[in-house]
């Protein structure tokens, strides 16, 4: 299900940045819209704050934002000692006194691989970080329901390797773009896995449900065949259920009815149809089990704020 719910995200993107901080510094991303971002510390420390939230990163984690939410990351010399503990009231202040200026400047070099490098050029590092941006169709089920941030620890999945691979691809080499594209996808399938099995929070709870729901093979087969009638009682009838057992289970599980559920896995098929494939509208909305052109442009229309064709164009 993962699988199929990652193509339908229409997911594009690589590890294209990397930070090399040292002394003190602060780096403030802004907002992107419909971009995930991935931040994994390679080596070395410091402290993100997201809306008024603080957190370390130390070496091997990782820092996911689905919605490209804004933050920063910031490193200063504290007045405490290692035996003491953090005054994060402290730390707080210190960021808010020192947003107004600049703690280094930080300047971006363009490579020639096309990585660009981030760096206050301190003689002494204590942050190498490597970023990923991820763009994604913005009815993307597998990020709308995603928290602003996930914080992980990814030490065991050896993205050290990853990121060794990711260096030697960093020359002139034949293919190189799609083996970063890859090796990017590879990094973001990791991150939902163990998402998906360390945090216990509503929304994993709630995509873990999905594998374990009676309407699971359900979900599976609509996925795999959006294009099939899939009616109420061929519903029913595929998980052996009444038809208001049906629907209960959708409302208890999905929190959808059967139809919108439908129609919003048909309606991902077609924008990523739109996007990758040369089909006309009129075939994409035949093949896609819908009434007719007209019945599928309204719908989509409704749903994507544009027309097929637009949509089409656009990307």
């Amino acid at each position: 299900m993962l699988n199929k719910l990652i193509e339908l995200a229409q997911i594009q993107g690589s590890i294209d940045t990397e930070c090399r901080f040292g002394g003190e510094w602060l780096y403030a991303i802004p907002a992107i819209k419909n971009t995930a971002m991935i931040h994994i510390v390679r080596h070395g420390k410091g402290w993100l704050y997201i809306n008024h939230k603080k957190i370390q990163i130390n070496t091997g984690d990782v820092i996911f934002f689905p919605h490209g939410s804004a933050h920063q990351l910031i490193h200063f010399q504290e007045n405490t000692s290692d035996n003491q503990a953090v005054n994060h009231q402290s730390i707080e202040n210190q960021v808010i006194e020192k947003q107004t200026k600049p703690i280094q400047d930080i300047e971006s070099i363009q490579q020639a691989t096309g990585l660009i490098l981030k760096t206050n050029h301190a003689p002494q590092l204590n942050l190498n970080l490597f970023c990923a941006h991820f763009s994604y169709s913005e009815h993307a089920d597998l990020f709308i329901q995603l928290p602003e941030f996930i914080h992980l620890n990814v030490e065991q999945l050896l993205v050290e390797p990853l990121l060794n691979l990711l260096e030697q691809e960093n020359t002139q080499h034949i293919g190189q773009f799609k083996v970063i594209n890859a090796l990017s996808e590879v990094l973001l399938i990791y991150i939902f896995r163990t998402y998906l099995h360390t945090q216990h929070d509503s929304v994993s709870s709630r995509i873990i449900e999905w594998h374990n729901s009676k309407l699971s093979p359900l979900i599976h087969a609509i996925l795999k065949s959006p294009e099939q009638k899939w009616s109420l009682d061929d519903m029913a009838l595929f998980l052996h259920c009444t038809r208001i057992q049906l629907i209960r289970l959708f409302k208890k599980d999905l929190q959808t009815t059967p139809h919108a559920f439908l129609l919003k896995i048909r309606l991902q098929h077609a924008s990523l149809l739109l996007k990758t494939s040369h089909l006309s509208i009129y075939n994409i909305a035949l093949n896609l089990g819908f009434q007719s052109e007209t019945h599928f442009g309204r719908v989509f229309k409704q749903h994507y704020g544009m027309t097929a064709h637009f949509y089409r164009n656009a990307h």
